[in-house]
């Protein structure tokens, strides 16, 4: 005898069918007593021996397969039934971006190829002002907390000045001779003291994290 599942009443009628990925067709009953759906649970609520057996390979690849290569993994000659498959899998398919060039290529991107940048070219952002999302009309302004001193070092003026010094160095640390490590932009006359000479160019100065910090040092 059939009883439900959500009130325990025997009152029940068949209510069509629903098809399950690992079962099939299953019949779908319905409770006259409290109006609610459901399906018959397989023998003893065991789940299909199929399904465990596949979650538990695929929890166990799942966790142990990252960073390794398939060869790794499943061995070489499982390694190589598995691409022979992919690749029987993916014959025939053609790729979207295929003998594509140029303005028929550019035609695919709404905005065109603004997101891409070439070795030797300097972001297309950087430099740009932004006064519609400064300061108070910022999504994220708390009243001006931030340290003037703090605000002017991360302004974009100072950026612009720290980089022209390193260009003009040839990015060399001018103590040490290293060259792109780590490198600082040093104010010859302080920061603080000279507010007037903190975006002049002669005022700067390419030295590395090191010989910076030893500057420091001695001069306090």
């Amino acid at each position: 005898m059939i009883k439900c599942k959500w009130c325990g009443s025997t009152n029940i009628i068949k209510d069509g069918t629903l098809k399950t990925k690992h079962w099939g067709i299953k019949q779908n009953y319905k409770c006259k007593k409290c109006n609610r759906n459901f399906v018959l649970d397989s023998a003893n609520n065991k789940k299909h021996p199929y399904h465990s057996k596949f979650m538990k390979k695929f929890m166990k690849e799942h966790h142990s397969f990252k960073g390794k290569t398939y060869e790794e993994f499943y061995g070489i000659e499982k390694a190589k039934q598995i691409k022979e498959k992919m690749s029987k899998k993916k014959k025939g398919r053609k790729s979207w971006n295929k003998n594509l060039k140029g303005e028929e290529l550019k035609k695919h991107y709404k905005n065109g190829f603004k997101g891409t940048f070439k070795k030797g070219e300097d972001n297309i952002n950087f430099g740009r002002e932004t006064p519609t999302i400064k300061g108070e009309k910022h999504w994220n302004w708390k009243g001006g907390i931030t340290p003037e001193n703090h605000g002017i070092r991360d302004s974009l003026q100072i950026r612009k000045w720290r980089k022209k010094v390193f260009e003009r160095d040839n990015y060399i640390c001018q103590i040490c001779g290293k060259r792109g490590y780590c490198l600082h932009a040093h104010h010859i006359k302080s920061f603080v003291n000279f507010p007037e000479l903190r975006f002049v160019l002669d005022n700067g100065q390419t030295l590395c994290k090191e010989c910076h910090l030893t500057i420091h040092t001695h001069n306090n």
